[in-house]
Order: C-alpha cells, then structure tokens, then sequence
C-alpha cells in the first residue's frame, strides 16, 4: 500500500512531500528504508525501488528534499571561490552555466559516445532519455544550492565529525565502477578506506565493476536491488541475535 504525505518545511516556507509504502502484512515488515534523492531530481524516480523492496517486507519513506548530493569534482575550490563572489552581483538565486559545468555539468564528457546529455547517470538508455525530458530533473542547481552543498562537504570531511560516528553502526557503501562523479571507484574507495581507519566494525563496500553513478537504475538494477535485500537482512539477524 502506498501513501502521500507532506509536512511543513523548516524554513517555514516549502512544504516537503513524500510517499510511504507498506507492506500488505504487518508480519512481513522486517524493517524502515528511508530514500534520499539526489542533485536536480525527485523521489519519483526511484518508484520502482521503493515498491520492489515494499514487496521485500520493508516499509520505504521517500520525499523530496530542498538539496542534494555532494559534488567531490577536484574544481571545488574554484567553485567554493565562486559560490562567494557571484551572490554578490547576480544574487543567491542565480544559475551559473559556468559553476554547472565544472562540476556535474563536465560528467558526461567522460562518457564514451552518449546519446542523451546525462549518460553519465546509467547505462539503461530509456532512463537517461526520461530524465533529460522530465522537467522537475536536470536543472541547473542555483548559486544557494552549490554553497549549500560546499558547506556540507566542508562539514562531513572535518574529522572531528567522522570521529563521532558509532563504530557499530552498520553501512553499506555500493557504487558503479564507471561513475565519474566518484571517480571511478577511487573517491568512493577512500571513503570506505577512511572510515575502516576511525575503526568502524561493520562497514561493506561494493563496487559494480560497469555500473554508472545511480546504480538503483542501472542495467544491473534488479542485481543491487537483492544486494541491498541480502545486506539489510544480514543486519536484521545480527540485531536479533544480539538481543
């Protein structure tokens, strides 16, 4: 069963809108996935994950966010430089070509021969094509929106806070080995290498050796969605046993 729902936002302004789905049986439910979209998209997109691990046992919530995921691209402190000075002629609400395009915009030059303007996102051809045609994604982040974003890389890279993460907590990091956006598995292993460091327990990586950056619609998809169920599970039956 899915549901709609919304709640006020904290800015006092926006009103934040989601979707819930449940399983039919309340025996089945095993466990809550929350889904987080990305830059310049919607939780509509991620549809068929949400309802393939509703039928799984799993509650999923998703809604949409006023920001999104954060750009590792090596220009960011061109773009940090930039995030500072154009506010103050063009204002926070400005769309720059210019930042876009030494950031995400510079992505799907990477990619060998693409037929849509975001074949950096996956492999399936279809859903590359819809994005570019959907007018609620691939839009051109604002200036506000990038600072956002360089505020929270600043945040979650401070040590300080990487340190207050609890060693038990279980994560699962999964990505495409052709994502420009993590630098073809390189960034993505850093941090899978920096957070063993700190000394957490249980932290998997896996990295899907043609994937693309969204790897929930990928080719391979139905493959990362039984990965996610396998790994959720394990993690059910470790806190079962514990208790």
């Amino acid at each position: 069963m899915t549901e709609n729902f919304d709640f006020p936002c904290s800015d006092n302004i926006h009103t934040i809108k989601g979707m819930i789905n449940i399983p039919a049986s309340v025996i089945d439910q095993k466990a809550v996935i929350l889904i987080l979209h990305g830059m310049s998209e919607h939780i509509g997109r991620y549809a068929e994950f949400q309802q393939v691990m509703g039928n799984r046992g799993f509650v999923t919530v998703a809604y949409c966010i006023l920001s999104g995921t954060p750009n590792p691209d090596p220009f960011i402190k061109v773009e940090r430089l930039l995030c500072m000075a154009i506010p103050k002629i063009r204002g926070l609400k400005y769309r720059s070509r210019f930042v876009d395009r030494l950031g995400v915009g510079s992505y799907n030059n990477k990619i060998i021969s693409p037929t849509t303007k975001f074949d950096w996102l996956t492999r399936d051809v279809e859903i590359a094509q819809q994005y570019e045609d959907d007018p609620l994604s691939g839009y051109i982040f604002s200036i506000s929106g990038y600072c956002d974003i360089l505020t929270m890389l600043d945040y979650v890279s401070n040590s300080k806070h990487v340190d207050q993460i609890p060693k038990d907590l279980p994560i699962y990091i999964f990505s495409g080995g052709q994502d420009p956006a993590g630098d073809f598995g390189k960034g993505v292993m850093k941090v899978y290498l920096a957070l063993k460091k700190i000394g957490m327990q249980n932290v998997y990586l896996k990295i899907y050796k043609d994937g693309r950056h969204e790897m929930l619609n990928e080719l391979n998809r139905n493959e990362v969605y039984e990965d996610i169920k396998v790994w959720c599970y394990d993690q059910i039956v470790k806190e079962e046993n514990a208790l």
